[in-house]
């Protein structure tokens, strides 16, 4: 694996680990203050490795082309569902400011952050469908099935959830 595959594909698959584990941390932690600091510690090294995944596509398979990234993402979606769409990237573009954007305000007002679960639950969601099209749909071989195995995790732990206060979010 030469350093654009490396940086590429390992800050996704990275990212993606930082999102599973502030997700399954929150499921056991219950509310614990200590938990949450390292939460939002993963929770911002997942977006900066989101970032880099974004940096890495562009510099090492796009060359900084706005117009070749939305035609590969037409081709990607293509292979993977038969239609030629490249909206896809606009999406990513999109996920990359929502957690930037989630990472601010869970560093600026905590507490503010904390009490809004219904918008985290639509973070957390709209960061589940990106997930499932990024490492199940568009993705073949060993990495969709255990990609598909957390997901399924994921959902379960999502179901069974426990009943939480006002002040506890799902991430």
């Amino acid at each position: 694996m030469n350093i654009d595959e490396l940086v590429t594909r390992w800050s996704i698959r990275l990212a993606l680990a930082c999102l599973v584990l502030v997700l399954c941390g929150n499921r056991f932690a219950d509310g614990q203050k200590k938990w949450d600091s390292s939460a939002r510690a993963l929770w911002s090294t997942g977006c900066l490795l989101f970032l880099i995944h974004i940096v890495g596509a562009f510099q090492f398979y796009h060359h900084w082309s706005h117009e070749l990234a939305y035609q590969e993402t037409a081709r990607q979606t293509y292979d993977a569902i038969g239609i030629r769409w490249g909206g896809g990237i606009y999406i990513n573009y999109l996920m990359a400011i929502v957690w930037f954007a989630d990472v601010c305000w869970w560093w600026m007002a905590p507490v503010h952050r904390a009490t809004k679960v219904i918008v985290q639950r639509w973070i957390v969601g709209f960061f589940l469908f990106m997930a499932f099209n990024g490492a199940i749909v568009f993705i073949a071989g060993p990495t969709r099935w255990v990609s598909l195995a957390v997901f399924i995790m994921l959902v379960i732990f999502w179901v069974t959830r426990k009943k939480e206060s006002a002040t506890q979010c799902d991430s």
